[in-house]
């Protein structure tokens, strides 16, 4: 009636995120995914989706860095055990603490027992090679020229939090027995002598740098002419 009076309250509840519950199927060459309970889509013409499956799995987080290409530091998640679960190949929607960071290409016919995700570049991890011309020098032995090389990889941890970061370099290779190729330093690295890859595994304390050193020596006849770097 027109002369009635009141007043109504409510309290509006926060919004949830809501799991649409299913039943996976898994057959010969696919799997089906049955929705147990309806759920509504808008009929607006735009594109939806939807969480179906949700799986929580351990991962390292590390990053990775060759400066001798690029001197920027990617952020990298291992997954473990993850071949327990049947993840498809092809592209995947990539979300870091909360927030989205792009896509990248989830690789399932890697056998490996650890799925390794890159996260993208961190402006935070400021990582530098640079070429001590103070320590390069070229020598005459004989009939033969020596020219060595050193390096400095500087890396430095911006963030308020430890990292851990494998940095990669490489020492050339000869295929040729006149010339010769020394490994003088290298600050403990990992060496594969086949391919010539050095690799660094460091551990980097909030707001610190830790440097790398890195020299070798080529010898080779004199008159010849080598592309060194």
């Amino acid at each position: 009636r027109k002369d009635m009076t009141g007043s109504v309250s409510y309290a509006s509840r926060p919004r949830v995120k809501k799991t649409i519950v299913t039943t996976p199927v898994v057959r010969q060459t696919n799997i089906e995914y049955t929705i147990d309970e309806p759920f509504s889509i808008k009929s607006d013409g735009e594109k939806t989706t939807t969480d179906m499956v949700e799986y929580e799995l351990d991962a390292l987080y590390e990053y990775y860095c060759a400066p001798k290409l690029d001197a920027d530091a990617f952020l990298t998640a291992k997954i473990l055990d993850w071949d327990e679960y049947n993840f498809l190949e092809g592209e995947a929607s990539l979300f870091f603490e909360g927030k989205y960071i792009g896509k990248s290409i989830l690789d399932t016919r890697n056998t490996a027992d650890t799925l390794t995700l890159s996260l993208g570049r961190d402006g935070n991890v400021v990582v530098n090679r640079e070429k001590k011309k103070d320590y390069t020098s070229r020598q005459f032995v004989g009939s033969n020229q020596k020219i060595t090389f050193k390096y400095e990889i500087s890396i430095r941890n911006k963030k308020d939090q430890p990292i851990t970061i494998v940095v990669a370099d490489q020492i050339p290779l000869s295929n040729d027995k006149e010339i010769v190729v020394d490994n003088i330093e290298d600050s403990k690295a990992k060496h594969e002598e086949d391919s010539g890859l050095l690799t660094w595994k460091k551990q980097i304390t909030a707001g610190k740098t830790e440097t790398i050193q890195l020299s070798y020596a080529i010898k080779y006849p004199k008159g010849n002419n080598i592309i060194l770097e």
